[in-house]
């Protein structure tokens, strides 16, 4: 069942720790998982891409979801787009007001409203990514089940 748990849509495979250790018993690897991850990362990386506020591109470009067995994930940023998470999550006014150095000049910063353009595509468009996302973790649960049958289990 999803659910939002402050900065990141949360859903939790009931017993998870469990499918990756059988799924690795089973098939040596967690190739499966990681794709069924992947899949679901990169259908909401792909939305939010066309949601990001884009100057030049470069933050958009960023935008990617990330292959793992424990979760599905979505990121933004690099070395050289270092303003992605303030964007995302917004930025403060502190120091705005205050100098700094002999000449006195006013520091840069905020205040940067927050942009949760990730977070809000991969809430706005659960009911298309999540159907698709359990029946990938339904099927390996099925090929598990199935192996083990097989092996004699019962």
């Amino acid at each position: 069942m999803p659910r939002s748990s402050g900065s990141f849509v949360d859903v939790r495979v009931q017993g998870g720790a469990k499918l990756r250790r059988e799924l690795r018993a089973a098939t040596g690897d967690l190739d499966d998982l990681k794709d069924a991850n992947a899949a679901a990362a990169d259908y909401v990386a792909q939305l939010a891409r066309t949601r990001a506020p884009a100057r030049s591109g470069a933050l958009r470009a960023t935008i990617r979801g990330n292959r793992a067995a424990g979760r599905a994930t979505v990121s933004s940023g690099s070395a050289t787009v270092l303003y992605a998470g303030p964007i995302h999550w917004g930025w403060s006014t502190r120091n705005v007001t205050k100098t700094h150095g002999k000449n006195g000049k006013r520091l840069r910063g905020g205040p940067i409203a927050p942009n949760r353009f990730i977070w809000d595509t991969a809430q706005e468009y659960r009911d298309e990514w999540l159907p698709a996302y359990e029946q990938n973790v339904q099927n390996i649960l099925d090929r598990i089940d199935g192996a083990y049958r097989a092996a004699g289990g019962s």
